[in-house]
């Protein structure tokens, strides 16, 4: 019980530091940043402040269907359970309730979905990498920045949020400079 307290203190920890972080950048881009904590549009964002709002839009889509797929197996996964236990000899505890074997289409159509639902995580996790790959590149942070976007992203919004210098979708630097120095204008 304990380590799963932990878990999901963790991963709540690291949700809200992603939305805080990626909340600035889009602000630092000029968008509002309330967009941050919109599911899927937050992936196409994500791909625009990247300065690859394709990769954004088809990452967008892989998870969309990655979570369409994922909810159609679980739903045919729970009717092929309850063909299973009437199969196995419990009556009246399958959750369909039928007593003959599950027709062939339900087991097919359920392996199609399972196929289905991991071809898209995949695909949605190579378009978050390659997104990631091009904000680094576009903010000049270091190869090896990319292991930080996938095993810990809430610290990497942080990092570029408030810690590295500031680039906007075209590359300007949001920082001043320091040899510009302001002068007063004169009346």
């Amino acid at each position: 019980m304990e380590i799963n307290v932990r878990y999901t203190i963790t991963v709540n920890v690291m949700t809200i530091l992603t939305v805080i972080g990626f909340w600035k950048i889009l602000e630092d881009n000029g968008m509002e940043g309330w967009k941050a904590i919109i599911p899927f549009y937050s992936s196409y964002l994500f791909g625009e402040v990247a300065g690859e709002p394709e990769k954004g839009r088809k990452q967008m889509r892989a998870e969309i269907l990655t979570v369409i797929f994922a909810v159609a197996l679980t739903v045919f996964a729970v009717i092929l359970l309850g063909y299973s236990k009437e199969y196995m000899g419990e009556p009246g505890t399958g959750v369909v309730g039928f007593k003959e074997d599950p027709p062939l289409w339900l087991a097919i159509t359920t392996i199609v979905l399972a196929v289905l639902t991991v071809i898209f995580a995949i695909r949605a996790f190579v378009m978050y990498v390659q997104i990631c790959d091009s904000y680094d590149r576009l903010r000049k942070a270091p190869g090896w920045f990319i292991v930080f976007w996938i095993f810990l992203k809430g610290l990497a919004f942080i990092y570029f949020a408030f810690i590295h210098d500031n680039y906007n979708i075209r590359g300007i630097s949001k920082k001043k400079d320091p040899q510009e120095e302001e002068t007063p204008e004169e009346f």
